[in-house]
């Protein structure tokens, strides 16, 4: 009744360099797989760091012509009041 465990049992230390091969295959698609994904996470995050500095350079260069539309205002209208008096 027990026979078939006494032989995969054999069987097993038999083709041990086959299951430690096999072994091996399967470890290294894992590490595959997983240095896959871990490319695709770094380049999701490097996508979104892009985004960020875009909108953060533009929202600058939004302030800064602001500032000189302000400042151009500011120095014609103290011109206009020059000229008045």
């Amino acid at each position: 009744m027990w026979d078939w465990w006494k032989n995969l049992s054999s069987g097993v230390k038999n083709n041990a360099d086959s299951l430690q091969a096999a072994g091996a295959l399967v470890g290294g698609l894992g590490s595959a797989y997983s240095a896959y994904k871990q490319g695709k996470a770094a380049d999701k995050t490097y996508k979104l760091n892009l985004d960020l500095l875009k909108e953060e350079k533009r929202r600058r260069n939004q302030a800064q012509q602001n500032l000189e539309q302000g400042w151009l205002s500011a120095m014609s209208k103290r011109k206009d009041e020059e000229n008045a008096i």
